[in-house]
């Protein structure tokens, strides 16, 4: 399964002080909006600073395809997300792993693939038969609302 390229996302309170801490250290731009959200890379290291849209970090794929990959995580798991809209284009979704970190799927591209893929593994390493009720019932809880409330996050700021 094709992740895409890695990134993290990290929500700053000072746009400025950290992106001047990060350019000391030889981080240069290399995308995003000056004032809300600038990626930045060093090498093969990338990251972008987020002010005012994210709660806390968050691990990022760009994916050529973010369908598949929800269709992956809700086949091996009963695990919430927030589900992409339509069939094609650009999407993006949110989902918390195991330990509760959240990872985004963040699709830029209009091509999605549209080859069949055969069923992939767990990409969460969840085993559901390993968790009981009780915690499992708390992490579908925190997951959803939190998930649902990034993404409206991220959805009303891209517009």
């Amino acid at each position: 399964m094709n992740l895409g390229t890695f990134s993290l996302s990290l929500a700053v309170k000072d746009l400025a002080v950290s992106r001047s801490f990060d350019e000391a250290i030889g981080f240069t731009k290399i995308d995003g909006d000056e004032t809300s959200w600038p990626m930045l890379a060093n090498g093969d290291a990338k990251f972008g600073l987020f002010h005012g849209m994210f709660d806390s970090n968050i691990v990022t794929y760009n994916p050529p395809d973010a369908r598949h990959i929800e269709r992956a995580i809700n086949d091996a798991s009963d695990q919430p997300i927030v589900d992409t809209a339509g069939d094609a284009g650009p999407a993006h979704f949110l989902v918390l792993d195991p330990d509760g970190n959240t990872v985004m799927f963040d699709q830029h591209t209009n091509q999605p693939s549209r080859r069949p893929q055969p069923p992939a593994p767990n990409p969460l390493d969840i085993d559901p038969a390993g968790v009981d009720a009780q915690t499992h019932s708390s992490i579908s809880a925190r997951t959803s609302e939190r998930s649902r409330h990034e993404a409206a996050q991220y959805r009303d700021h891209r517009r």
